[in-house]
């Protein structure tokens, strides 16, 4: 890949360049956000204030509780993002002799699997048969967070070298991530799960936990996004989509030395 110096020389300009501020992007994103949550904080005053839980369709495709509707394709959008920009960030980093390639390609594809997740729900499966097999019940109820809790914690103790490989803001930030996207994956859906275990879906209870869940979900991926895209600008100067045939050796930026964020 071409040098700082030779991205600004004409004659080395010889691909498509995508200049990105990581700001502006999140920025763009967040509002998109913003607005899913709104709809979808419209369809629940529909469903429960009104009793009208179509509404010639709307409420199902804002439904931040449904699947396959808008809010859940844009979040899997959101993590198939984020997918992408880890990987940029492992294939930068190899090609510069850098370590922790592989922790970070593993999860470039478990956040590729999160977004498959996302669209699909296929954590729902999950719940019925492991319910049965522990009979669970109350916080429980939705018993596929057991699952994914159990491989949460070990996702985590296997991701200390790259988070302790991490400069402290970056690592401040990832971690924050982090907490806001499994506080609201786990942690709120134990208490949504303790409402419907009760009869509540449907209630305003209800209601009010999921679009606090959904909005701490997108939260925590859009900080990813924002962290993930200044890495990126940090390493290569500007974020750069390319069609370049070229037999140059890369330059090892020194924003990817040791002990800098990955």
């Amino acid at each position: 890949m071409p040098t700082d110096d030779d991205a600004r020389d004409p004659q080395h300009d010889h691909g498509l360049r995508l200049r990105i501020s990581p700001r502006r992007a999140v920025t763009v994103l967040g509002v998109g956000a913003a607005l899913l949550l709104a709809g979808g904080i419209l369809a629940e005053i529909s469903r429960v204030g009104f009793d009208r839980g179509r509404l010639l369709g709307l409420v199902p495709l804002f439904d931040l509780d449904g699947e396959a509707n808008l809010p859940a394709t844009y979040s899997a959008g959101l993590l198939a993002l984020a997918a992408a920009a880890v990987w940029l960030i492992a294939s930068w980093r190899r090609q510069v002799g850098a370590s922790h390639v592989g922790h970070l390609r593993f999860l470039s594809l478990l956040l590729l699997f999160m977004a498959f997740d996302e669209a699909s729900q296929i954590h729902e499966l999950l719940s019925a048969p492991v319910r049965s097999a522990l009979e669970l019940s109350g916080p429980l109820y939705y018993a596929w967070v057991v699952v994914y809790g159990a491989i949460v914690l070990a996702l985590a103790v296997a991701f200390v070298p790259l988070v302790r490989h991490l400069e402290p803001r970056t690592r401040t930030l990832l971690l924050t991530a982090a907490s806001l996207y499994v506080g609201g994956a786990l942690g709120l859906e134990l208490a949504g799960s303790g409402v419907a275990d009760g009869g509540g879906r449907g209630t305003w209870s209800y209601a009010v936990l999921t679009t606090i869940e959904e909005s701490m979900e997108m939260a925590g991926v859009l900080l990813l996004l924002y962290v993930l895209l200044t890495c990126l600008r940090t390493a290569c100067g500007e974020v750069n989509a390319r069609l370049v045939a070229t037999s140059e050796q890369p330059a090892r930026p020194s924003a990817l030395r040791e002990g800098s964020p990955a």
